[in-house]
């Protein structure tokens, strides 16, 4: 949409490790909303990483960006899946200490996304 940017447009040398579109995340599949290993960011936020790489890079130093953006209906499926206590397959990697019953609670997801201005990031 208006106002957002493919990082890798703005910046190819950010690494990105987009786990949501893979199965080697917290939940253990590929997260609906992530269809692609992709990071879209608005553009305000993508310009301002690329100004950071530029300063890392004389250190040999770079940015890593994980996910990016919270489409809902990645928000909604994550709702789904806290409400089933016997799903704890990748517990031990990701949660090791969280009570997953708490994983809202405390913080660690959100019923609404926030990550995206409008929720207008399909």
């Amino acid at each position: 949409p208006k106002g957002f940017a493919y990082l890798q447009d703005i910046d190819p040398t950010i690494v990105q490790d987009i786990k949501y579109a893979q199965h080697h995340n917290f939940v253990g599949c590929p997260i609906p909303g992530y269809n692609a290993p992709i990071a879209i960011l608005c553009e305000e936020a993508a310009y301002a990483l690329k100004a950071v790489q530029a300063e890392l890079k004389p250190f040999n130093l770079s940015l890593k960006v994980y996910d990016a953006y919270r489409p809902q209906d990645a928000v909604d499926f994550f709702s789904k899946w806290a409400e089933d206590p016997r799903d704890q397959t990748m517990k031990a990697e990701f949660y090791p200490s969280i009570d997953k019953a708490n994983i809202f609670a405390e913080g660690y997801i959100a019923k609404k996304s926030s990550h995206t201005r409008g929720g207008a990031v399909d």
